[in-house]
């Protein structure tokens, strides 16, 4: 019988409709004044395509297939729609309803459908208006290739009902389909060249240097070895795995215990016998052998070792070097026909033969270290094969590798300034305050809600004090004519914290201040601070002459903080939803048209009141000058990333032409002191580019004997960057890795704090395996812990535990030789602070009491001439300029420089530091997006001064088996899980 139902012409109506509306809902491009200088943008700027997330998804389609038990094809349109019931920012668990109409079993018939759906898999009932019956159905959906078949969202679908033996397929899609923005790359590998080297070339044995390409080969094996050395191939906490830690250990002992088979002498072995086969090659003549090993290190640096190196952290396919060693042998070989290298017809063939040589052995080594690793994501060539030491052994030749290897070089004419703990919420909000055109935060945690569930005092307090006081004070200026616009605001934050923070509430209010009515919040006081704020704001705008001749529509769409929610979960992209931004920082004004225009806030902090208070251990820095501008150009790729166009991008953010005059203001700012060297790079999230991994395993890579390392982190966990400290002291560097115990750490996760065991345990036990080795070597590697039980503001609990400590145990006391002076004035200052110093200033009352809990993510890498300016006299008054700073900062007084003031010996001495969101973590290597900044030079030399004091007020355990102390002991099969998740944790 045949139902009288107008639902089934009501479900095919509506897919009609949805379909139609689809391809007529494409969105005019905004008008752009073309005439407007971005530098001060006013009401013609687009407003971004993109915002919070749908609380709903909306898609369309078709089935089609065949009823085995009603022997009959079917054929049918559908409209869907999901609702998001757990982790939406994984599309774990979703709600779906869904109706259909189409032709089965000859007749016209309608359904209306629920479900449950996993990330693939729907199961559910779907009832027959033609029959009146409900019937069970199992649905698998999802995207054969990223992005779609079609590359619009679309997914593909198999159906069965089991009950009807029917079996359908189909294709649906979003809705509205022309609307839909990708925001993940279509490729999640690189597309690498394909080539191979040509066969080996017939030389006689009479000029064929034999000996020194097998010593060119050797080198290179064992420079590769030691530079990114695997101690635990397998789980550290297993005997099989304890048993391969010291087998690797002893594999390496028994190579450095070799006469002449340390690092330095087998980078030594390398570049000579390179330099000597050559000679030999082209006929005895070692004027030519060297000009032609230096011209094979240029080619083998730049055609095969930095494209590769580039890549690090990123799927390549293929993962080989073959197309690049082609590449590169093809370059060497034209380059034999220059004047200046001479190579003579009867010698050519050798020459090449030895270079095709060394090629294969890098392909050869690339394979090795993809073996160890059991990845290409983590093939690091070392750059010793196309860099001699005294290439880079100054501040200039250092800074200048490192900008080849990443791609962008320093820039000069910045000024620094060091921003301790909660100072951060401070000069951020300043900085929106103080904003005269635009400001960006790009920032991985707004927080809505606190650890009591409660709405978050400093998120809404920002909200208030920040960004509506700036409006308020914006139109004031209006009106007295001190400007014309209002400034823009833009947020950056990814979904998978606006969601796990609680955030939609305290976001939507800032999306809507114009017209926001006053939430209701279980905070009463904070309610009411939020409607005073708001009423202060309506009293500005109903008082304001310029406000009410712009109306309404002005007001709603410019007083308002214009969100960014990116990475939104799409089931097209399932690969990427456990891939998230962890990007931290700020940046206001700033312009191509001059150099000294607005700051740059690079943090390791988020907004929210567990960033603030007696207990949260982080750094930050403000930047200004030449380099902030380049942040810019870092969030157009990110809203470009998510679908955004280019002539979407708001006027603000995109890039302007410098002036003729822009070097010479910045040789201004330059002699008025601003001459910090800063360079800033992002890892993109999910597969996209990772430049702040590259730039950390290039800055570890050229570390040169001496050379001491402090590197504190919460999440010391990546046996990658592990291996690289190990190298380090096995180079000579005195390498600190520091991590906090688990009463001292952010995350309490079991998981976590495990791996975090395993890979401290591993480094210490490493450096007692081969303490000979690195005492050989002249170098050093401790696992320090921070354990820090005292407030990390007060200054003088901080100086107190260093006395306390004496300096003992404490690894730098024997490379750093402090001046009398300084420890004189360290003792002085301390009891000056304990006769006046009345304890830090907190923006909050103290919560519940708990450890201080280390977040930094500051590095700091000095050699022995730098730190041979620690015994000049003059450190008595930096270490008094910097504690000064400190504790102003902790009173909340007005912010004061601690930048240079000891001068370093310019020629011999290398300073650089390193500062941002990027961890010591395997997921901030591989897969989330990130930040980090180098300063270069003697503005390093606060952070030198604040990590100085960090160590000597850790806990340095002497013996590996210490470690066991700080953390909880877990089950062998959650060590073996986090071992196991280890990219993700």
């Amino acid at each position: 019988m045949k139902s009288s139902s107008p639902l089934p012409r009501l479900s095919f109506t509506l897919s009609i409709v949805l379909v139609a509306h689809s391809f007529a809902a494409v969105p005019a491009t905004a008008a752009i004044d073309s005439a407007r200088d971005p530098a001060f943008p006013g009401p013609a700027a687009a407003e971004l395509p993109i915002g919070q997330p749908p609380q709903f998804r909306f898609d369309w389609g078709s089935l089609g297939g065949y009823g085995f038990r009603s022997e009959r094809p079917t054929l049918r349109f559908l409209t869907d729609v999901e609702s998001r019931l757990a982790l939406p920012h994984f599309g774990l668990l979703d709600l779906a309803v869904e109706g259909t109409y189409g032709r089965m079993d000859r007749v016209s018939r309608g359904t209306v459908g629920a479900s449950l759906k996993l990330p693939v898999l729907r199961c559910g009932f779907e009832h027959d208006f033609h029959d009146g019956n409900s019937y069970f159905k199992l649905s698998l959906q999802g995207a054969p290739r990223r992005g779609g078949i079609l590359g619009r969202g679309d997914r593909l679908r198999i159906d069965y009902t089991p009950t009807l033996r029917r079996l359908e397929a189909g294709i649906k899609m979003p809705y509205p389909w022309p609307r839909y923005r990708a925001t993940r790359p279509r490729n999640a590998a690189v597309a690498m060249p394909r080539g191979t080297l040509p066969r080996p070339l017939a030389v006689s044995p009479a000029a064929w240097p034999a000996a020194e390409v097998a010593n060119v080969r050797h080198a290179m094996v064992w420079v590769d070895r030691l530079m990114t050395p695997n101690q635990t191939p397998r789980n550290p906490t297993t005997k099989k795995g304890r048993r391969a830690l010291e087998l690797a250990a002893a594999t390496l002992n028994d190579h450095l215990r070799m006469p002449g088979h340390s690092f330095a002498a087998e980078d030594s072995t390398y570049h000579a016998n390179l330099r000597a086969a050559f000679s030999i090659a082209a006929g005895g003549d070692s004027d030519l052998g060297e000009a032609l090993a230096s011209e094979a290190r240029r080619v083998l640096l730049h055609r095969v070792i930095i494209p590769n190196n580039r890549l690090l952290g990123r799927i390549k396919k293929p993962g080989d070097l073959s197309g690049l060693l082609e590449e590169a042998y093809v370059e060497f070989s034209a380059s034999l026909d220059r004047g200046d290298l001479r190579v003579g017809a009867a010698q050519r063939d050798g020459v090449l033969e030895v270079y095709r040589q060394v090629l294969e052995q890098l392909g050869a080594v690339a394979h090795a270290a993809r073996d160890r690793w059991k990845t290409w994501r983590l093939v690091w060539l070392p750059l010793n094969y196309g860099l001699r030491p005294e290439e880079y052994d100054s501040q200039s030749e250092l800074d200048a590798v490192i900008g080849d290897v990443v791609g962008r070089s320093f820039t000069s004419a910045n000024d620094v300034r060091y921003v301790l703990n909660e100072q951060f919420y401070i000069e951020l909000r300043r900085s929106i305050l103080e904003t005269r055109n635009y400001h960006v935060l790009w920032i991985h945690d707004y927080s809505g809600r606190n650890g009591e569930k409660g709405p978050d005092r400093i998120a809404w307090s920002l909200a208030i004090d920040g960004y509506v006081g700036s409006f308020v004070r914006a139109i004031q200026a209006i009106d007295r004519g001190e400007r014309e616009e209002l400034p823009h605001f833009l947020i950056l934050l990814d979904e998978h914290y606006f969601r796990t923070n609680g955030s939609r509430e305290v976001v939507s209010f800032l999306e809507h201040l114009g017209t926001a009515e006053a939430p209701r919040l279980s905070d009463k006081d904070l309610e009411a601070r939020v409607r005073t704020s708001l009423e202060r704001l309506r009293r500005a705008v109903e008082s304001s002459p310029a406000m009410r001749s712009r109306g309404v529509e002005y007001l709603r769409s410019r007083v308002r903080v214009q969100v960014a929610i990116t990475n939104p979960f799409d089931p097209t992209y399932i690969d990427d939803m456990v891939m998230r931004d962890h990007t931290k920082l700020a940046f206001r004004d700033v312009t191509e048209l001059d150099p000294a225009s607005g700051e740059a806030i690079f943090t390791g902090l988020g907004v929210g009141e567990h960033y603030v208070g007696p207990q949260w251990e982080d750094r930050s820095m403000v930047l200004r000058g030449t380099e902030a501008v380049h942040l810019k150009a870092e969030a157009r790729e990110l809203l470009i990333s998510q679908g955004v166009r280019p002539e979407e991008i708001p006027l603000f953010l995109r890039a302007r032409p410098y002036p003729a005059e822009y070097e010479g203001m910045c040789d201004s700012l330059r002699s008025a002191g601003w001459t910090a060297s800063v360079l800033t790079v992002t890892n993109g999230t999910g597969f996209r580019s990772k430049q702040a991994s590259v730039l950390k395993a290039t800055i570890y890579n050229l570390m040169l004997r001496g050379t001491v390392i402090v590197a504190p982190d919460s999440l010391w966990a990546s046996d990658f960057w592990a291996g690289m400290f190990l190298s380090a002291a096995l180079r000579g560097c005195h390498a600190f890795p520091i991590a906090p115990a688990s009463e001292n750490a952010p995350s309490s996760a079991l998981p976590t704090l495990g791996l975090m065991h395993q890979t401290l345990w591993s480094l210490a036990r490493s450096a007692e395996l081969l303490d000979g080795a690195i005492r050989d070597a002249g170098g050093t590697l401790r696992v320090g812990l921070y354990t820090d039980d005292r407030d990390v503001d007060d200054v003088s609990a901080l100086l107190y535990r260093l006395f306390a400590n004496g300096w003992r145990n404490t690894p730098c006391q024997d490379r750093v030789a402090f001046d009398p002076a300084a420890i004189q004035g360290l003792r002085d200052e301390y009891g000056r602070l304990c006769q006046s110093y009345p304890g830090p200033a907190h923006i909050l009352p103290a919560g519940k009491p708990c450890k201080p809990q280390l977040h930094m993510k500051m590095q700091i890498f000095a050699n022995e001439a730098a730190l041979r300016s620690l015994s000049s006299e003059e450190w008595a008054f930096a270490l008094s300029r910097y504690l000064e700073a400190r504790r102003r900062q902790t009173l909340g007084e007005p912010p004061d420089s601690v930048g240079r003031a000891v001068r370093a010996e310019k020629e011999k001495a290398i300073f650089l530091s390193t500062i941002g969101s990027h961890n010591q973590d395997r997921r901030s290597l591989l897969l989330d997006g990130e930040d980090l900044t180098a300063v270069a030079g003697d503005q390093c030399l606060p952070t030198l001064i604040d990590l100085g004091l960090i160590m000597g007020t850790c806990t340095w355990p002497e013996r590996a088996e210490d470690l066991h102390a700080y953390f909880p002991e877990t089950s062998g099969l959650l060590r073996k899980l986090s071992r196991f998740l280890r990219d993700l944790i």
